[in-house]
């Protein structure tokens, strides 16, 4: 429910300023100023196939697909000109366990190899968490997930002993007293979780990790039409307090950034991926 609340909501923000993108678009396209083209009917969507799929097995590296995909953003895949939200990311862990920060969840871990589990969300978290506990050498297993939804009430039963996910994602079993927050991995802390710490500021900041959501265009875009589009989306914003209050129930901060500064993020965040892939012995996909 949550997941389809915030998809709706990050929706509504794009639809608001779709018209106004659209028309700056065909505008700089053709010179000509151009009217909003009238709204067509949403075409009905196919129910997805109930054919069964193969499992895929464990031990099968998931990665392959998202280093081609981060290996191509920066430069071939298309312009940015504004992130919207960021989704809050935390790493948490049973409130059973007992550990009150990441520093005695590290402590615990060193003090007992081979007894802990921990799993992420796929993606960028599923690099960075793998890539953390290389670094620090901590014999802690990777537990995959088809359906990671399933792995907060994991967590909360003590299956797992680590979860780097969405908070949005974990947020009623954390309300509920079930799981501990250990840290968010924003570069600075959240308005939705006040008295957690950052990443960094725990010690660890190599799992810093922002959970960028923003707006795309086709290549080629002018530098002025990527800053026209980043001023509509703060416009719509900062016109309708409702929209950020809604998405911060959702797990998610706005966070209105420019087209300089959402490259340099997304720049920033491949050569971090493409960092830990290669301490991982992950070659990208050709």
């Amino acid at each position: 429910m949550k997941l389809a609340c915030r998809a709706a909501l990050v929706a509504a923000v794009v639809v608001v300023v779709a018209p106004r993108l659209s028309a700056a678009l065909q505008s700089s396209q053709s010179g000509t100023p151009q009217q909003p083209a009238t709204q067509q009917p949403t075409p009905t969507t196919q129910p997805p196939s109930t054919t069964p799929q193969p499992a895929t097995p464990p031990d099968t590296p998931q990665y392959e697909e998202t280093v081609d995909v981060v290996s191509r953003t920066p430069q071939k895949i298309a312009d940015a000109p504004a992130t919207v939200t960021v989704i809050v990311i935390a790493l948490a862990s049973p409130e059973s366990l007992k550990v009150a920060s990441l520093g005695d969840f590290v402590a615990m871990a060193r003090a007992r190899p081979g007894t802990l589990n921990a799993a992420a969300a796929p993606g960028n978290s599923d690099f960075v968490l793998a890539g953390f506990l290389k670094d620090m050498n901590l014999q802690v297993a990777k537990v995959p997930y088809r359906n990671i939804m399933q792995a907060p009430n994991d967590l909360a039963e003590g299956r797992i002993q680590l979860l780097m996910s969405s908070y949005a994602s974990m947020r009623g079993l954390i309300e509920a007293g079930k799981l501990k927050v250990l840290a968010t991995t924003s570069r600075k802390r959240v308005g939705i979780a006040p008295t957690i710490p950052t990443v960094a500021e725990a010690g660890f900041p190599f799992l810093g990790l922002d959970g960028l959501i923003g707006v795309f265009g086709p290549r080629g875009m002018s530098d002025a039409l990527r800053e026209s589009i980043a001023a509509d989306i703060k416009a719509v914003v900062a016109a309708d307090p409702t929209i950020a209050a809604r998405l911060g129930a959702t797990g998610q901060v706005v966070d209105v950034r420019g087209p300089a500064e959402f490259a340099a993020n997304i720049k920033e965040q491949h050569d971090k991926i493409a960092d830990i892939a290669r301490a991982l012995g992950i070659k990208a996909a050709q």
